[in-house]
């Protein structure tokens, strides 16, 4: 999948999937957030909300905590002149 670099796009849902899972990974092509993002990739924020111990995670069954709802974001939309400002 190709974008072109000044789109803006926020794909936020229940993606019944992890960030690490193909329909992420490979169909989409989003990688986790990185601190210099390209303009012209999708990256998954959420995908290290699990680091702490108040997050777990957005879905618990069976004993066990899975990150299922996920926010991706076009790297244009990470630069300080977009919106969506990044730490």
């Amino acid at each position: 999948m190709q974008l072109c670099s000044n789109a803006k796009i926020l794909i936020l849902g229940d993606f019944n999937d992890e960030a690490h899972n193909n329909s992420i990974r490979r169909s989409l092509h989003a990688t986790p957030f990185k601190h210099q993002p390209n303009s012209d990739a999708l990256y998954v924020l959420t995908s290290k909300m699990k680091s702490g111990r108040e997050i777990r995670g957005t879905y618990y069954f069976r004993n066990t905590w899975s990150q299922l709802d996920n926010i991706i974001v076009s790297g244009s939309l990470l630069y300080k002149q977009s919106f969506i400002k990044s730490s």
